[in-house]
């Protein structure tokens, strides 16, 4: 009980240093990675106020990243802060997603469908930055086809871990691969 005590002290006190030491978008990046961390601790320990925290935590690294887009990032392509920091509220967004469903018998029959919502959300922020990221650096058709690409490379290398994992939930997105070669498709010969 003491342990978990200081764990969850050193959590606190660590997603408020943050902001010090580091800028908007890393401390976003930093806050989601922890929520993360923070939902799957409550899954293992079977805990509700570690899994909300960590809820609140991802979704406040959200509200974060949104409120500093506009600041001045790297010209880099995809080593700036902008579509790194992205990627890492992805991440944890997907971990979440993956914990909460194949743990989703330790949770409480509210938190059942949250994997979803999780999952949605890890995608959104993936796909966000990517899109962002091609349309900041190129131009033209080349745009359109590094989009096509990029939409179809993620689907592809979210298939094979969800595939060896019996994640099934992240197995449905592909559906979305071909609609959106339709709309690239119509865009390029408009």
């Amino acid at each position: 009980m003491l342990t978990e005590a200081f764990l969850a002290l050193g959590v606190i006190f660590a997603s408020l240093a943050i902001p010090l030491a580091l800028d908007g978008r890393w401390t976003a990046a930093a806050w989601a990675v922890e929520g993360g961390g923070m939902m799957w601790i409550g899954i293992r320990q079977n805990r509700l106020l570690p899994r909300l925290f960590g809820l609140l935590l991802q979704f406040g690294a959200g509200v974060s990243f949104l409120t500093v887009m506009h600041e001045p990032h790297g010209d880099l392509p995809v080593l700036n802060s902008a579509y790194l920091g992205a990627v890492m509220i992805s991440l944890a967004g997907l971990f979440s997603s993956y914990h909460g469903f194949r743990y989703n018998d330790r949770l409480r029959e509210e938190e059942r469908g949250l994997h979803i919502a999780l999952l949605v959300w890890g995608l959104l922020w993936w796909f966000g930055a990517g899109l962002m990221e091609i349309d900041q650096h190129l131009s033209g058709l080349l745009e359109n086809n590094a989009k096509l690409f990029f939409f179809a490379f993620s689907m592809y290398y979210l298939y094979i871990p969800a595939r060896a994992l019996c994640w099934t939930p992240a197995l449905k997105p592909q559906v979305l691969l071909l609609p959106f070669m339709a709309i690239m498709a119509f865009i390029n010969f408009v």
